[in-house]
């Protein structure tokens, strides 16, 4: 199906270059050097992030977990699901300014007055007050006990459960003096209504690090070893005119008329708790960072230079190295050392070795005399080849820019034709050709074979001229330099 053109993850075969690993080259040098810089830019950012920034990272979680009655009872009776706050109940309009004494706040569980302004312990499920108006008049003279505002503000401060995720010394944690939290109800006279603040279980867990394999170990209840607070999360209400007549909000407490203008109501919802967990931050979430970053950034300038720059530069340059005229140095043969000099000539186990070293030089003179004239023809052939080429010019590769390899990526002699990018082209498929694995030991294999049973001497077999692709370069270059 052609899928084979979308492999971007198979490697290429390892392969030695110029006696190294790889081709360093200036413009990759360039790009190590962009590299670095914006490694040490990113680590500077994040190290500076480290030093003044959040210490914790955190994670939220919402429960809904649904309780039977008696796990509900359970819980209210328990401080740490349930806690107590001091709570401070008033009321004032819309001014902030305090309303008469005569707005008054009922406990409606035993219909004792609540003083106002006043600091009141008591649990958080237990806050179910009804707002009331002390009539003024009675039943005659004011029949319907007449409010004279319209509208005003029940406010409720208590020292409630504060989340802080970054305190190092607790992210959960009551409210002091100084931190008092508030809940405000608009209360409307004419349209009385019940206000209900529903509030919800906050769990915490902090890491305990090696403190948690140790509490493992002991056996503490994973609970335990979470902070439980409350918090209110959302205001619900209720007009009473849905549930009771007019004529029913008012009502005589030992001998006072009262008339009913709202209810409020705490409920706490047990089947639904956040829970939040938090990790410190250290140095080396920081590096990690740095580190994994870094790397995208070089695995993308790797894979820009060497798919849109090396490879064909790399092609370009081997081909410049085989074509170049520059001959390999002779290396001088060691010579001999004979050592004539031997104190014990007369022993007959040297003159013994002796004459088996002069048989063995004997030998290999005879061999020496045909290898030389076997050479002596061939330099003398290859002579006479030489003078026939002479007429063939030998180029050496033009110096291109890096500019030049980058745009053959996208280049097409369809379209447009360009001696340098068919220079390049040349070279990468002379590189393909003749580089390939399957094609490389396909013709070793044949070779093997031949040189069993045959003593290569046809010097023309040899030479590069006779390749076609070179052939084609060399007039290419031949042109470009002409030009």
């Amino acid at each position: 199906m052609g899928l084979h053109r979308l492999d971007f993850l198979s490697n290429a075969p390892q392969n030695f270059i110029f006696q190294n690993k790889s081709n360093k080259t200036n413009f990759g040098g360039f790009l190590t050097l962009i590299l670095i810089i914006i490694t040490l830019i990113i680590f500077v950012f994040y190290l500076i992030f480290y030093i003044t920034e959040q210490s914790y990272t955190i994670q939220y979680i919402h429960y809904e977990k649904y309780l039977n009655q008696n796990e509900i009872l359970k819980k209210i009776n328990s401080d740490k699901y349930n806690p107590y706050f001091d709570f401070l109940f008033e009321m004032v309009d819309t001014n902030d300014n305090i309303i008469p004494n005569n707005f008054v706040l009922i406990n409606s569980s035993t219909a004792d007055i609540i003083p106002r302004n006043t600091i009141t312990n008591s649990k958080v499920s237990d806050i179910n007050i009804i707002i009331a108006y002390k009539c003024d008049g009675t039943n005659e003279t004011d029949p319907e006990c007449h409010v004279p505002i319209d509208e005003f503000v029940f406010a409720a401060l208590f020292h409630g459960f504060i989340l802080d995720h970054q305190n190092k010394n607790s992210p959960l944690y009551k409210s002091k003096e100084d931190g008092l939290l508030n809940f405000f109800g608009v209360i409307f006279p004419k349209n009385p209504s019940i206000l209900t603040l529903n509030w919800r279980t906050i769990k915490y867990n902090t890491d305990a690090g090696f403190l948690k394999l140790w509490y493992k170990i002991k056996g503490v209840d994973e609970e335990d070893q979470k902070d439980i607070g409350l918090t209110g999360y959302n205001t619900e209400s209720l007009s009473l005119k849905n549930v009771m007549d007019d004529k029913d909000l008012i009502e005589e407490i030992e001998g006072t008329r009262y008339r009913m203008l709202g209810r409020i109501i705490f409920n706490i919802d047990f089947n639904h708790y956040d829970e939040y967990n938090r990790i410190k931050i250290s140095f080396w979430d920081s590096l990690s960072n740095v580190c994994s970053l870094s790397l995208t950034i070089f695995n993308g300038l790797s894979f820009f230079l060497t798919g849109f720059y090396s490879n064909s530069f790399d092609n370009y340059k081997i081909i410049e190295k085989i074509l170049s005229d520059k001959k390999p140095e002779k290396k001088e043969k060691p010579k001999k050392i004979e050592l004539t000099n031997i104190s014990n000539k007369t022993d007959p186990l040297i003159q013994e070795r002796e004459e088996e070293k002069e048989i063995i030089n004997t030998n290999n003179k005879e061999e020496e005399k045909f290898e030389e004239e076997n050479q002596k023809y061939n330099i003398e052939d290859n002579e006479e080849d030489n003078e026939k080429d002479n007429n063939i010019q030998k180029r050496n590769l033009p110096k291109l820019r890096f500019i030049d390899f980058i745009f053959n990526n996208v280049y097409s002699s369809k379209r447009c034709k360009n001696n340098r990018q068919e220079i390049i082209s040349i070279c990468n498929e002379l590189i393909s050709k003749y580089n390939s694995i399957e094609n490389t030991l396909y013709f070793q294999l044949k070779l093997e074979n031949l040189l069993k049973d045959y003593k290569w001497n046809n010097p023309e077999l040899g030479k590069l001229d006779n390749n076609q692709l070179i052939i084609q370069l060399k007039n290419l270059v031949s042109i470009y330099d002409d030009n």
